[in-house]
């Protein structure tokens, strides 16, 4: 459970690339298990090169913590500013490493790609509802793993995530637009469906990417002794 570590940007990256290798690995019965540890490998990388790319001398990276800029106590950068020519590299570089997840160990918009063997070392009886949402939650992990990196990147370069989040769409419909181009209405039927299900498949991550940020912001920024803590407050004031 990431939320019961420190928000300390380190240490909750930690929290939560641990939790979910640990899970993507137990469900793993081939190669996809090294994918997802090159892929952590390549988000921490490029958290740390986001940070070393702001020059800040006095502030190190362990250092920073998921905490709002009300708190003053706060530990991180205090840079407030708009928005940059950066901030599409890093739109960019999020929206490839999202199609890197979805594609890196196959197709996962082909049924051929899930495997009833992933489930049974957990159950054995034929389930169909907790197999399904075991295999969503595999298939859900490495987008949370780059989810949560892009969110981190946000915090340390103090990005307006709004800003950031409109640009990530704006690549997204680009492609898409591309790739409307590329449908076709004669020819074999394999390729009218792959040229359908490739606009389809970015259409469907469009709005996908906003799901997963949602959810990587509130996996780095609660914690539940904070949230513990405020219920404990707000009894004594009632009292």
């Amino acid at each position: 459970m990431p939320f019961l570590f420190s928000r300390r940007l380190m240490c909750r990256l930690m929290a939560i690339n641990t939790g979910l290798i640990n899970f993507y690995l137990l469900m793993s019965v081939s190669h996809e298990g090294l994918f997802t540890v090159a892929l952590i490998i390549n988000v921490m990388s490029w958290v740390f090169i986001e940070f070393r790319l702001l020059h800040v001398k006095d502030v190190k990276i362990i250092d920073c913590a998921f905490i709002e800029d009300t708190n003053e106590e706060k530990i991180g950068l205090q840079i407030e500013r708009g928005i940059t020519s950066q901030d599409f590299r890093r739109a960019f570089f999020f929206v490839l490493y999202i199609i890197l997840a979805f594609f890196g160990t196959g197709n996962i918009a082909s049924l051929n790609s899930f495997e009833l063997r992933w489930v049974t070392c957990f159950i054995t009886s034929f389930q169909p509802f907790l197999i399904t949402t075991l295999i969503l939650m595999k298939t859900l992990s490495p987008f949370l793993i780059v989810g949560c990196a892009f969110r981190s990147v946000q915090f340390v370069t103090k990005a307006p995530l709004g800003c950031l989040n409109i640009i990530v769409l704006i690549y997204s419909n680009i492609m898409g637009l591309q790739l409307l181009f590329y449908v076709r209405n004669n020819g074999s039927w394999l390729e009218i469906g792959t040229s359908i299900s490739q606009f389809v498949i970015v259409q469907v991550i469009t709005l996908f990417i906003v799901l997963i940020n949602q959810i990587a912001k509130t996996m780095t920024d609660f914690s539940i002794y904070n949230f513990a803590n405020q219920i404990l407050e707000k009894r004594k004031k009632s009292v």
